[in-house]
């Protein structure tokens, strides 16, 4: 009964956000602006569960407010783990980053708990950065992090928010990791910029709503659905810049149903006794991904949302999971 309730809640906080997004839909810009960092500000201030209520209705209003800008609009956000981010509020993974009291709170909280200083920390699919610039702080001057985003626009989000925080211990490479070197068609998802794939889809999705490529075409004209993109594997990236396993504390993999073809470019790495641990974002190849990786001697757990590490019962595709190296006793 309690759950019901809260998902009732849930749902009527959506509603009103709409209801009030639709309202100031037609403010100056200003006015939304201003709007925007003040649900931001209050929902970072509250109790968790309070702040994810408030989050629900302050993502509709202000996805709707900006529903037919055509313009980025820029806000800056601090965040305690000490760094800053540009985040354009009219693009969906942006506008939660930016609203979120917290993103992503489990994955946040292991590398939080995992990282070490002085160490080598890979973000493959690093979006505009959240991940990368948390790495960086975490390991210092004497670590790196190699940041991996092969679509353009998030790539030119990705140095903006490096340069800002003057980052000086993070490669990016404009690039997608697969299990060979080629070119390739990356797939663009326009109602997502954190839903971009080398895999194609009939289907283009957001959350739980789908449209056929021919609807997504007619309601994007302006938009190319394509960018051609460079694949390497991560294990030659390794050779190539000489750096060593027992270096590396952990691989973050997040790349919309490419995860399969990147961790078998990287074999050569998880095979070693001193392989890193991987957080991958895991889907319709979760029988695979498991497959390859118990074969290489890594157990799997989900994760809880202080960073901690559980036991998987069952599994409902579509979350992060943590694959941990065996080690020898």
């Amino acid at each position: 009964m309690r759950l019901l309730i809260i998902k009732l809640v849930i749902v009527l906080m959506r509603f009103f956000g709409v209801i009030f997004g639709v309202i100031f839909s037609v403010s100056p810009l200003r006015i939304k602006k201003n709007i925007t960092i003040l649900l931001k500000d209050i929902s970072i201030k509250l109790p968790k569960k309070i702040s994810m209520l408030i989050y629900n209705f302050s993502y509709e209003l202000v996805k709707k407010i900006y529903a037919r800008s055509r313009i980025e609009v820029l806000l800056k956000r601090s965040f305690k783990e000490g760094f800053v981010m540009m985040l354009d509020v009219t693009k969906k993974t942006q506008r939660s980053i930016y609203l979120k009291e917290q993103y992503e709170p489990p994955v946040l909280n292991f590398i939080k708990r995992n990282l070490k200083l002085g160490g080598i920390f890979i973000d493959i699919g690093s979006n505009v950065g959240f991940y990368s610039l948390l790495g960086s702080k975490i390991i210092g001057s004497g670590g790196l992090v190699l940041s991996f985003e092969p679509e353009s626009y998030n790539f030119s989000k990705l140095k903006l928010n490096i340069d800002i925080n003057n980052m000086k211990n993070i490669q990016t490479y404009n690039k997608a990791i697969g299990a060979f070197s080629k070119k390739a068609k990356l797939h663009i998802n326009p109602f997502n910029e954190g839903g971009h794939s080398l895999e194609s889809n009939e289907y283009y999705y957001d959350n739980h709503k789908s449209w056929k490529l021919d609807v997504v075409r007619n309601k994007f004209p302006k938009i190319a659905l394509e960018q051609d993109v460079d694949v390497v594997s991560l294990d030659n990236i390794l050779r190539k810049n000489k750096l060593k396993a027992e270096n590396i504390n952990l691989i973050k993999i997040d790349i919309e149903g490419h995860e399969l073809s990147a961790l078998m470019g990287m074999r050569d790495l998880l095979k070693g006794a001193s392989a890193p641990n991987i957080i991958c974002e895991v889907g319709r190849d979760y029988q695979d991904i498991k497959k390859l990786l118990t074969g290489l001697e890594y157990e799997l757990f989900s994760l809880n949302d202080d960073g901690s590490p559980s036991a998987i019962n069952t599994y409902s595709a579509g979350g992060n999971l943590l694959f941990i190296k065996k080690r020898l006793e």
